[in-house]
């Protein structure tokens, strides 16, 4: 916390800092005026926040993230769409909700650097006591300031434990809808490897043979077909029996 302390005080204003970003909406693209984006980012993704200088440096994270990763759709003809994929951008929320839009107003422009260039900010709904190193989510991305950690805001006993058991045929089948392989009979997994802040890395399903993935791919693929209420991280234990797979964990998002 005193790092992004000490990122967040050296937040800067950058005149060239683009006027629009394209996103799509509804498959439809529109172009948003940045400090709209920010504003409808907080809408979207904290909207339960009670403190204004949470939601400051919310925005400061928001708009630093939105400028260095502008482009992430290029190859679809757009900058970002609206699920947490990129930001989870609510543009009918920041459009009737006025306290969004004057925190967006009263950091135009501020930015987080480290180092001379803009620094990456992703950020997690609950790391479950424990954040997760940087390297392990996006290996190629150098950020000393996004190591592993304890985090005591998030230490709170069973605040963020859940559970979720699905059927073995029908995790199969969502993994084969989102082009990942899963064996013709899926009938257990286990985690053969894990991240140093103890999240599970790689898992191993088995059945008519035994077929690796990585839990990221897992994860993003259970939520996209059976809901994003079912593997919220990848901070997990996982048992198999009777045709169904059971997971206990603590957290929810990536954990950077």
């Amino acid at each position: 916390m005193k790092l992004f302390a000490l990122l967040l005080a050296a937040a800067v204003t950058i005149a060239a800092a683009p006027a629009t970003v394209k996103v799509q909406v509804n498959r439809r693209v529109i172009e948003v005026p940045l400090e709209k984006y920010v504003a409808a980012v907080l809408a979207g993704e904290a909207s339960v926040f009670r403190s204004d200088e949470a939601l400051k440096a919310m925005s400061v994270a928001a708009r630093t993230y939105a400028i260095r990763m502008r482009g992430r759709h290029q190859a679809e003809g757009f900058d970002f769409c609206v699920t947490t994929h990129c930001q989870r951008v609510d543009l009918d929320g920041a459009n009737t909700n006025l306290r969004f839009q004057k925190i967006a107003a009263g950091t135009a422009g501020e930015l987080l650097w480290y180092r001379g260039k803009l620094a990456f900010t992703p950020y997690s709904l609950d790391c479950g006591g424990r954040t997760e190193d940087v390297s392990a989510v996006w290996p190629d991305e150098a950020a000393p300031y996004l190591r592993s950690r304890p985090d005591e805001f998030c230490m709170r006993a069973g605040a963020s434990d859940w559970h979720w058991t699905g059927d073995a045929a029908a995790i199969a089948n969502a993994l084969r809808k989102q082009r990942l392989n899963a064996p013709a009979h899926l009938t257990g997994m286990r985690i053969s490897e894990r991240t140093a802040s103890g999240r599970a890395h790689l898992l191993q399903l088995s059945g008519d043979g035994a077929v690796p993935i990585s839990a990221s791919a897992f994860r993003f693929a259970i939520g996209r077909e059976l809901g994003w209420n079912t593997l919220r991280s990848d901070r997990f234990d996982a048992h198999s029996a009777a045709g169904k797979i059971s997971f206990d964990g603590r957290g929810s998002g990536h954990g950077v």
